[in-house]
């Protein structure tokens, strides 16, 4: 494997090769203790291939620990971060997607069901970093056939990675030791929330896909965390807002209509009833002037 690619990166690239939709790609060479600073995601995946050294990554809840050979994946809607080692930095490749097949949609909403504990999501696959070294190094020497070997390249990367999680597609939503035990329910539940805060139309939808009536359901999420469904999934979505809002990189309209709300002004209005200040003044307090 060749290392001599030095912070390599094609960023919102928004380029698509068959079923593989590409949000970016590269390979990142930590100087020192580097810090990648925590940011979210949107409706992409994420494999962070650890090439050399040792350090920390961030996703849904917490920091696992990784070195050379692991690989991290990171889900829709998360909050990502990276931490190097000082003393043996990381270098890593990074592949970002989304899919545009519906078999492969169900198959990594399933992993993302079964595996979403973050320490559960580190595994190790030579083709996997194989595969991303030479896609890596494909796009930066070219050639007549480069978006043919992209296309089956990425494809077999995203093949491999569901044959690595082993996902059966008997698998549900809710398997039958959660259903069993409120506590897991509730954790699958939380789970599923912050990785569809985009693309959840109405809670109504948890209960479909758990089977259960509405009412008791979230009666038991309240009895179990103390808050009530609605309130989980509207405080999700204000630290999801605050975050993106801080990060500077979509404008205040982009942010409402990822949140799915009809106008800016019911955002603005919504974030100002919560925080007691708009989402361009709050921007502005933290020394930006977002338009």
């Amino acid at each position: 494997m060749a290392h001599h690619i030095v912070d390599f990166q094609i960023v919102d690239k928004k380029d698509v090769y068959g079923k593989i939709g590409l949000i970016q790609i590269g390979r990142k060479v930590c100087d020192g203790k580097d810090v990648i600073n925590n940011h979210t995601h949107l409706n992409w995946f994420e494999l962070t291939c650890i090439v050399e050294g040792e350090g920390e990554i961030f996703g849904g809840d917490k920091y696992v620990s990784v070195k050379k050979g692991d690989i991290f994946l990171s889900f829709p809607c998360e909050v990502h971060g990276i931490n190097s080692s000082e003393k043996n930095p990381l270098t890593y490749d990074h592949f970002a997607f989304y899919t545009t097949n519906e078999d492969y949609n169900d198959t990594l909403e399933r992993v993302m069901t079964i595996y979403s504990g973050a320490e559960k999501r580190v595994f190790r696959s030579y083709l996997v970093r194989e595969m991303l070294d030479s896609c890596i190094h494909t796009l930066i020497e070219g050639n007549e056939y480069q978006r043919d070997y992209l296309e089956a390249s990425f494809s077999l990367i995203v093949l491999e990675l569901m044959k690595v999680f082993e996902v059966k597609r008997s698998a549900g939503f809710i398997n039958d030791e959660a259903s069993q035990n409120p506590e897991k329910l509730c954790a699958v539940i939380k789970h599923y929330i912050d990785t569809h805060l985009f693309s959840l139309d109405s809670l109504t939808e948890l209960a479909d896909l758990c089977g259960y009536n509405y009412s008791y359901l979230s009666f038991l999420f309240r009895k179990v965390t103390g808050v009530t469904l609605s309130d989980y999934y509207k405080n999700k979505r204000f630290e999801s807002a605050k975050l993106m809002i801080n990060e500077n990189k979509l404008k205040i309209g982009e942010i409402s209509n990822l949140l799915g709300y009809s106008s800016v002004y019911a955002f603005s209005k919504a974030f100002k009833d919560e925080f007691g200040v708009s989402p361009k003044n709050y921007y502005k307090s933290s020394g930006g002037d977002k338009q």
